[in-house]
């Protein structure tokens, strides 16, 4: 064996028992020498090839059981044959990475951007400015989002429309009460004008049932309450009649009879009045 064909190894020694050397070779193409103990001591297995570093390799002679051959295979050469595949791996591992870099972004774009859709609404309605309803189309948890804050915000503008109209019959019929106690106050402050005249000019007839009128008016116009007492409906009917004796003159008499304990029950208002002026007053005209 001469040292062009060791092939692979750099050096190769055959060792008996004693690891004492019977035969040594050595290319010459070698960086540096290597020494006889190289061969003799077992190198050190590694996960990490290194330029520089042997791999050792040895194996028993068929006729001699105690003598073994032993070679060095420097690690440059595994090296230089795992380049392309090592290089293979880092490429396709930098498109895996990229890949899953613009995966990870389309992800979290889907996510992200339904979420800025809804802060930038919740920033216009804390400027008091009434946000336009998120358009946003998807099949998953951001379109139930979506959905949910356009439904709040449509809900938030129908309560508070409620809340202006409710606003707007408060006022009109805050309006209308004032407006009914304005028109009583002045029909009765015209009727005690009228009442003030006709004394004047000591027509006690016409003040008399100018004064029962403006009584009628102010228990009818009286928006407290529905009922009053027996009591209080008499006096109302008594009142009456005095503005029926100003027409039928002494053509019809008045009498009243009341069992006390009834005075303080309640009845409707003008209950007894209303059909002692239909059923009376307009057929019996006689005395």
């Amino acid at each position: 064996m001469t040292k062009d064909n060791l092939g692979i190894f750099d050096a190769l020694a055959i060792l008996d028992e004693n690891d004492k050397p019977i035969f040594y070779i050595q290319k010459e193409i070698t960086a540096s020498p290597i020494g006889i103990d190289s061969l003799s001591k077992s190198h050190k297995k590694s996960l990490f090839l290194k330029k520089g570093k042997y791999i050792d390799f040895h194996t028993t002679l068929d006729s001699y059981d105690h003598w073994r051959i032993v070679g060095l295979m420097p690690q440059n050469i595994i090296l230089n044959e795992i380049r392309p595949i090592t290089l293979a791996i880092l490429f396709i591992g930098l498109i895996g990475l990229l890949l899953m870099a613009l995966f990870n972004i389309w992800i979290s774009s889907k996510i992200t951007y339904p979420i800025n859709l809804v802060m930038k609404s919740f920033s216009k309605f804390e400027n008091k400015e009434w946000p336009e309803p998120i358009e946003h189309y998807a099949r998953d948890e951001t379109q139930q989002l979506t959905n949910g804050v356009n439904n709040l915000f449509t809900y938030i503008q129908q309560l508070m429309n409620d809340i202006q109209q409710e606003h707007e019959e408060n006022i009109n019929l805050e309006f209308d009460l004032l407006q009914a106690q304005i028109n009583p106050h002045f029909i009765h402050n015209t009727m005690n004008a009228l009442e003030c005249i006709a004394l004047e000019q000591e027509n006690e007839e016409i003040a008399t049932t100018i004064q029962a009128m403006n009584y009628l008016f102010r228990i009818s116009m009286s928006l407290k309450k529905n009922t009053y007492t027996v009591k209080k409906e008499f006096e109302c009917i008594h009142h009456f009649v005095q503005i029926m004796k100003l027409r039928y003159k002494d053509r019809f008499t008045y009498e009243s009879k009341i069992d006390q304990q009834l005075n303080s029950l309640q009845i409707p208002k003008f209950f007894i009045t209303t059909h002692c002026g239909k059923f009376n007053f307009s057929w019996n005209t006689t005395k």
